[in-house]
């Protein structure tokens, strides 16, 4: 789970419209499109605030569901679990994908922080 619909300081103040998560608590019937919709979010936002919906929707498949384990949730075979001494740290079975990130070379960087100076200045003459 990510995000259970509320802040996890010790306020636990609500991240979704108290009609949404009262309606998902009391019937359960709420999904996170739906959730969505009601507030104008993106599947994104609505799963980053209150994922409950999607997990329960998802959770009556979980055995056809062959989720890679760079997700957020996957399923971990039992014989593993044991092999690793009962040890459910999500580092141990999660894995983590790196992403390269290339920039520009300094000397193009350079360049930029030169000509935006430049136009600084040229902005700072016509104010004066």
């Amino acid at each position: 789970m990510k995000a259970d619909g509320k802040s996890l300081d010790d306020k636990r103040n609500l991240l979704v419209e108290p009609e949404v998560f009262e309606a998902f608590s009391f019937d359960g019937i709420v999904t996170s499109s739906k959730v969505a919709k009601q507030r104008s979010l993106s599947e994104a936002e609505m799963h980053d605030n209150f994922n409950l919906p999607d997990i329960l929707a998802r959770y009556p498949q979980r055995m056809q569901d062959n989720r890679a384990r760079t997700e957020q949730s996957f399923l971990v075979p039992f014989k593993e679990i044991k092999e690793n001494n009962w040890d459910l740290s999500i580092n141990r079975y999660k894995e983590i994908v790196y992403e390269e990130v290339e920039y520009d070379a300094p000397e193009v960087i350079l360049k930029r922080i030169n000509k935006l100076d430049q136009e600084r200045k040229a902005l700072m003459k016509d104010l004066m």
